[in-house]
């Protein structure tokens, strides 16, 4: 969506609701960036968030995304997570990346905040 200096509120719920079907009521908006690295910030309600991110894959394709709020290092964690499934998925395994967690095939890694670093957890049940 173009974001004007006065992208509001009411303009946010219009967007979602024609572009990813999903009804929400927008409590905040806030513009951060300039030109080209316009962002903007959306508050919401916890479980309108959810609805929004759960159908956000409806915009694939479009120059537009919907990402969650996060630090710089959780952006860091998110990005070489990405990058690790991307290189997965090359080798032909099917990948998953959720929040400082990613499957790869049947194996699940979860980031170890202490050591800095993607690590096996668990094996689940093989579902062939």
């Amino acid at each position: 969506m173009e974001i004007r200096e006065r992208t509001g509120a009411k303009e946010v719920e219009e967007f979602l609701k024609k572009e990813i079907e999903v009804e929400v009521k927008v409590l905040e908006t806030i513009i951060i960036g300039k030109e080209e690295s316009k962002k903007i910030l959306v508050k919401t309600l916890w479980e309108e968030k959810q609805e929004v991110m759960k159908n956000k894959n409806k915009l694939r394709g479009k120059r537009i995304y919907i990402d969650n709020d996060w630090t710089v290092q959780e952006q860091k964690i998110q990005k070489g997570i990405r990058e690790i499934a991307k290189e997965e998925r090359k080798k032909g395994y099917t990948t998953r990346v959720g929040y400082k967690k990613l499957e790869v095939g049947d194996k699940m890694y979860i980031w170890n905040e202490n050591k800095g670093k993607l690590e096996e957890k668990f094996l689940k049940s093989s579902q062939h």
